[in-house]
């Protein structure tokens, strides 16, 4: 079985996100925003497909291993924001006290090439510091 994946970009945020500012990584226009809003991160999608998306703490991933769901039908609905929504997670489910950053990693799916059994994905990361 062989994955394509497509990495197209990585965000580091260099300053802490001010709480209840609605500062907006990586950019106004993205195809997918991170928004932290107190304690709410706002993962917004900004394209007209389904997009699909995990979140951890940024010093666990050195210790973790993780891939993206290979398929939209295998992909767990809570992973899932669909064209145009946006999807709210409070922090504290996310990352214990004194977590400095996050990772968002999100993803969707390409055209399937014929005759392969799952589609290409393209794949991208945000990084959230924290205040």
């Amino acid at each position: 079985m062989v994955v394509a994946f497509l990495l197209t970009g990585c965000v580091l945020a260099s300053e802490p996100a001010a709480t209840g500012t609605g500062k907006v990584l990586p950019f106004e226009g993205a195809l997918v925003t991170v928004t932290l809003d107190g304690q709410t991160l706002i993962i917004a999608n900004h394209t007209t497909e389904t997009v699909y998306h995990l979140v951890f703490p940024s010093e666990t991933l050195p210790f973790i291993e993780w891939a993206p769901c290979l398929a939209p039908e295998v992909c767990l609905a809570e992973q899932r924001i669909d064209a145009g929504a946006e999807k709210r997670i409070e922090l504290p489910g996310i990352a214990a006290e004194g977590t400095d950053e996050i990772t968002v990693f999100w993803w969707r799916f390409l055209e399937k090439e014929p005759g392969a059994s799952i589609p290409p994905l393209e794949l991208e990361e945000i990084t959230m510091v924290l205040p």
